[in-house]
């Protein structure tokens, strides 16, 4: 029981990924200042393109469609994924809402089901055996979950840390697929907790 409320606080302390800290922000704005420093060779690369195609859609998306757009998108990206974040834990708190009578630990609730299964094992419930392997699997999986969580967590500060660059590099169009892969990874990942949660209460 100790054990598995443990680890199920250690998840909870770890889901939610906090990308309006200070700490972060600072970083993102350092690499905002690099996306900007990028922004004029990637532009180039652009004309040149435009020129060996001789195509000046090329340019004129680039100049005043892409360039534009991606330090909009970089700007209001920690925003945009911040609130991604708090949909999520809404929702993945909606799903386990009803599961452990109504207490805040999910984890926590399942190991004093366990607690409750020793004290009747007597009456014939469940063998102490039985029990003890269900505890040890449980507290096992317990654990890879909060490892799941930090690595989440981890992943999504990197995604969106690098995601100036990739905005910028959609100026080319040699490099645009770049910035929808990595939002398309970003989003994946921030909604892998709804997908964890609905699992465990489903269990």
């Amino acid at each position: 029981v100790w054990v598995t409320g443990q680890v199920g606080e250690l998840v909870e302390a770890t889901t939610s990924p906090d990308v309006r800290a200070g700490w972060f922000e600072g970083q993102y704005r350092s690499m905002l200042a690099v996306a900007g420093l990028l922004a004029v060779p990637m532009l180039l690369l652009a004309i040149i393109q435009a020129v060996w195609r001789q195509d000046v859609w090329i340019l004129l998306r680039s100049a005043f469609g892409y360039l534009p757009m991606a330090f909009i998108l970089a700007g209001v990206a920690i925003v945009g994924t911040q609130l991604l974040i708090a949909i999520t834990d809404d929702l993945s708190a909606s799903v386990v809402q009803g599961v452990g009578d109504d207490r805040s630990n999910l984890l926590a609730s399942i190991g004093d089901a366990y607690k409750t299964a020793v004290d009747d094992e007597s009456k014939g419930a469940i063998p102490l055996f039985g029990t003890f392997l269900g505890a040890l699997i449980l507290a096992v999986g317990a654990f890879i979950l909060w490892l799941e969580m930090i690595i989440r967590s981890a992943a999504i500060y990197i995604a969106l840390f690098f995601l100036p660059l990739t905005f910028i590099a959609m100026i080319w169009p040699a490099t645009g697929r770049w910035a929808r892969r990595l939002v398309e990874f970003l989003v994946a990942v921030v909604l892998a907790k709804l997908v964890i949660f609905a699992i465990i209460a489903l269990a």
